[in-house]
């Protein structure tokens, strides 16, 4: 089991890849942190999968949750050996149709969201 023992923190665990991430990578016998938006799914995850995992609910586009979320994650007792970043919103549409404000909230979450949990976690 190549993850057997590894603490990983799969941020955008609720749903599609990072779901199906979080089921394989249990299986194999990561200790996870699970983060999303939806805290309501992570622990309904959680109790799906083998083993003791962690629920942090996060939203990455907000800054200070993502810095609370590492000071957290780094004062635990559990190193930290891998991060996966697979938060994302996306709704395909027509250029025409783009809704200025889903396109605020697509640059917040899937870019500085990734900025953001990326810079707070180098001092780890």
């Amino acid at each position: 089991m190549a993850y057997s023992g590894e603490h990983i923190w799969i941020i955008g665990a609720s749903s599609g890849i990072g779901k199906a991430l979080a089921e394989y990578l249990a299986a194999q016998g990561a200790r996870l942190t699970l983060s999303a938006r939806n805290a309501e799914a992570l622990h309904a995850l959680a109790e799906t999968l083998p083993g003791d995992h962690q629920v942090l609910p996060l939203d990455v586009s907000d800054i200070l949750q993502v810095e609370a979320a590492v000071q957290h994650l780094g004062n635990s007792n559990k190193p930290l050996h891998r991060t996966l970043f697979l938060a994302a919103v996306f709704r395909p549409r027509h250029i025409n149709a783009l809704d200025m404000q889903f396109t605020k909230e697509l640059i917040e979450v899937n870019l500085l969201g990734a900025i953001y949990v990326a810079h707070a976690l180098l001092p780890l």
